[in-house]
């Protein structure tokens, strides 16, 4: 490798954080509510301390089409 340095892949909380919590506004506690899921969960993901189940990953899916989809109804 010749002293290369490899980046470590993102953790999937820091991109639920950086393009959807942050530019939203959202917070941890209003993404939590609206999954059904506690803030602990997506507190710890967030974090990069907890993975992302995969029912987790469809209700986020979910949500953030119905997101999506608000989004490009506004004027």
């Amino acid at each position: 490798m010749n002293g290369e340095h490899k980046k470590c892949p993102t953790h999937p909380g820091g991109i639920l954080k950086r393009h959807y919590l942050d530019p939203l506004g959202l917070t941890v506690s209003e993404v939590a509510r609206a999954l059904g899921v506690s803030r602990k969960t997506i507190s710890m993901i967030v974090k990069g301390r907890s993975a992302v189940t995969p029912d987790l990953a469809l209700r986020l899916s979910h949500a953030w089409q119905r997101v999506h989809h608000f989004s490009l109804a506004l004027p």
